[in-house]
């Protein structure tokens, strides 16, 4: 029998009954063990100094309350998880609200039991039936290879919700944002972040009020005011670890030789053979293009270090074979390239942005300063080099052949405007007058060509005095109904404002408009294409002939031969190996497709890319595959990318809606609303307006004629300004006003507060008096 002596003991049996208490009980047998479960308890008591000792012998059962149900996001992605919930809930007719989801969820919680166990084990027992079909070859294992793919990805994104769900940075995301729960929590917190009393310096409490917001106020102000923070007894006993020759090495400025040693060896660490060629083109772009753009933005690099950086990209590109020249790379991708950058064209660019800040913003310091040394009585775009220039305006004033391809003055009362000197007509060619001058109109001005009381063009003069191309131009240039300064305007901006990427596509296009024929289209086809970057460079590597294949090998006399290894027949070049060669004719038959292909999309591109992986098994491992093997590969990498899109979160529908019609909708009380168009004919443009109010009556509305202007988003800037001059010539200036346009671009420049775009035609200065304005875009009222 165990037995037990529990009290007061003033003697020990050993050592280890030292516990540091008076009361202790002391275990005799070993028998004990079998009443695990008991427990001590010590009972409070105050009317002596020893504490009373409890044993219960009872088995403690801890109460376990049943879980709750919770649906799992994860169940959704069975098919047979949505016929439960239907089959579950028909059978509950008659039932309850509360009965019927007892049902449901007693069906679900068996159902998801009886599917083999958890997602872990499902998941294990997939991979290893992957990995014994990947052993096999043949043509049944690569079907059910597929199979056991795309359902190993299902069990992989139900995972991924699984752990989703239970992660709480989702919860306030997914769930209702304007639950009671949210609010109560928000105004708990707002109570607890109060501040009620401060002690002051001197000891004494401040309560809330106006004493506790001064304390607060001058306790920071004395904090980060304070004078002498530096305790020079403290620093001396720190000691240097940097010389002085070592801190004028750090501090001095970077020179050329330091930035080609950064991008070396920058490059020289990344291995290329752990990045796929559009990993590679990632890390140009975003990393090496990237490190010498502040030195870029200062100075003007010679052309030897621009061509010796380009090299090296160039060498990390390819390899150690060159497939294409870097220049063709660095063209834009609608033109055969892959849009890298030029860095000698890239750093004309970057430094006509500060050729174009001395040009519009001259009064900043930096303009004053340049202004003084360089043009004291000119601007930029008529200055000189000057003699012992610095670097920082050598690299400036080359650039500003940039700015004068692009630049133009927009007219706005014409007093700073040269007629025949200054460009300021609306041409990308030649935005200066061509009109021979006379000696009468030799300082002529383009204010004199404006009749002030009516702010239009005074048409008599501008025809006697100019040619018919001119007169043209100057009578499609819209004037502002305000007298507002001359400024100058980038022409390839719909901003009007100069950015390094316009003036780099300038230098790339050499200033000539480009060509859209059928193989920029065919291009930028291409690259429109959902797919894989890595298949993307193989697609665009075969419409350049820039394939490892036996043809160009023998070119870079690195091969003997160019005999196709796969049919041993024809010359292996890009096309043959992708269409006409045997075996890929048997695979685009099998696909049930043809080459070549009127379009990219579906299964073409992944049948191409598997041809070429047979190819490259061919070759370097002497692995013949059958042609059902290549097309079902084909079609499980398919079925595997479009999954993986599929999964995505739906993306969020923006502000504006595809529906080509919309119903009137009258305007809020006190409000008036204005519905403008506009219409482009073959040399002229026209635009309307209709006013209601807001019981939907009809105030009014205009119509006017624009000789010259053929820009469907100038006319509809052009609609909106004679709306507002109609709502202000009317005296509804003071009123609220709602205008709705079809015109999609221009409403989201309103939306945005795009000012550079509304500024071209002053609409700035329209909207002013208004107090309130607002701008919606609607398509096509049905008639």
């Amino acid at each position: 029998m165990p037995w037990i002596i529990i009290g007061d003991f003033n003697e020990l049996l050993g050592s280890h009954e030292k516990n540091g208490i008076l009361d202790h009980p002391s275990y005799l047998s070993n028998q004990f063990q079998q009443f695990g479960a008991a427990r001590i308890y010590h009972i409070l008591h105050t009317s002596s100094d020893h504490i009373p000792i409890f044993l219960d012998l009872r088995k403690f059962i801890p109460k376990v309350r049943p879980k709750n149900f919770k649906f799992e996001n994860h169940w959704s992605y069975e098919e047979e998880c949505g016929r439960l919930i239907q089959n579950s809930w028909s059978r509950g007719a008659g039932l309850s609200i509360q009965d019927r989801l007892n049902v449901c969820s007693t069906t679900l919680l068996e159902w998801s039991k009886s599917k083999g166990g958890d997602l872990r084990k499902r998941i294990k027992m997939k991979k290893d039936c992957i990995v014994r079909l990947k052993g096999c070859r043949e043509s049944w294992a690569v079907q059910e290879l597929c199979t056991a793919e795309g359902e190993l990805f299902k069990l992989l994104n139900q995972e991924e919700v699984f752990w989703k769900q239970r992660a709480k940075l989702f919860w306030l995301q997914s769930g209702d944002d304007n639950t009671r729960a949210f609010h109560n929590a928000a105004n708990g917190r707002r109570k607890k972040n109060s501040i009620v009393m401060l002690q002051g310096s001197n000891g004494e409490w401040l309560e809330s009020g106006r004493g506790l917001e001064n304390h607060v106020a001058g306790y920071f102000a004395e904090l980060y005011t304070q004078q002498d923070t530096l305790h020079t007894e403290i620093t001396q006993c720190v000691e240097a670890r940097v010389t002085l020759e070592q801190n004028m090495d750090l501090t001095r400025p970077l020179s050329n030789d330091e930035i080609k040693a950064a991008l070396k060896h920058r490059m020289e660490n990344w291995s290329g053979k752990m990045l796929s060629r559009a990993g590679k083109g990632i890390l140009l772009k975003t990393v090496v293009q990237a490190l010498p753009t502040y030195v870029m933005s200062l100075y003007l690099l010679p052309r030897s270090i621009c061509d010796e950086l380009q090299k090296l990209m160039n060498k990390f590109w390819w390899g150690k074979v060159r497939w294409m020249k870097w220049n063709r790379i660095c063209e834009s991708k609608n033109d055969e390239g892959l849009g890298f950058r030029n860095l000698r064209d890239f750093n004309l660019a970057m430094l006509a942005k500060q050729g174009w800040r001395l040009l519009v913003m001259d009064t900043c310091l930096m303009a004053r300063v340049m202004k003084a040394k360089y043009f004291p009585k000119g601007n930029y775009l008529n200055s000189q080099l000057g003699g012992n220039p610095s670097m920082v305006w050598r690299g400036i004033w080359e650039a500003k052949k940039v700015i004068l391809r692009g630049v133009r003055v927009r007219v706005g009362d014409g007093q700073d405007i040269n007629v025949w000197n200054s460009p300021w007509l609306p041409n990308a060619a030649d935005s200066k007058v061509t009109t021979q001058r006379s000696e009468e109109n030799m300082h002529l001005r383009v204010c004199d060509l404006l009749d002030e009381q009516v702010r239009a063009w005074d048409v008599p003069k501008i025809s006697v005095i100019f040619n018919e191309r001119d007169k043209r131009l100057i009578l499609s240039i819209p004037l502002s109904l305000r007298c507002v300064r001359d400024e100058w305007m980038w022409t390839h901006e719909r901003g009007g404002t100069y950015s390094v990427k316009s003036g780099y596509q300038l230098l790339r296009s050499d200033g000539q408009p480009t060509q859209h024929g059928g193989q920029d289209e065919f291009w930028r086809k291409l690259w429109k294409i959902k797919a894989p970057p890595k298949m993307l460079d193989l697609l665009w590597r075969a419409a350049n002939s820039c394939l490892p294949t036996k043809h160009r090998l023998l070119q870079k006399h690195i091969v003997q031969e160019d005999t196709c290894l796969v049919c041993s027949v024809d010359t292996e070049s890009s096309l043959h190996i992708l269409s006409t060669c045997e075996f890929a004719k048997s695979c685009w038959s099998f696909a049930g497709l043809s080459w070549p292909v009127d379009r990219f999309g579906d299964v073409k591109e992944w049948l191409s890319s598997a041809i070429w992986k047979n190819r490259n098994r061919v070759v370097w491992s002497q692995k013949y595959s059958s042609i059902r093997f290549v097309v079902c590969s084909a079609f499980s990498f398919l079925h595997s990318w479009r999954n993986a899109r599929d999964f995505r979160p739906l993306c969020r529908s923006g502000q504006f809606s595809d529906n080509p019609y919309c119903k009137w909708k009258k305007p809020n009380a006190g409000w008036t609303k204005a519905n403008v168009d506009a219409a482009v004919f073959e040399s002229k443009g026209a635009v309307g307006a209709v006013f209601r109010d807001d019981e939907g009556r009809f105030v009014g509305g205009y119509s006017k004629i624009f000789e010259g202007i053929s820009d469907q988003t100038l006319l509809e800037m052009l609609a909106i300004r004679e709306s507002l001059n109609w709502l202000k010539n009317r005296g509804r200036s003071k009123k609220l006003a709602e205008i709705v346009s079809m015109c999609c671009q221009l409403c989201r420049m309103c939306e945005l507060n795009s000012l550079e775009e509304l500024r071209i035609l002053r609409l700035i200065t329209l909207l002013g008096p208004l107090n309130s304005i607002q701008v919606f875009m609607c398509g096509s009222y049905p008639s």
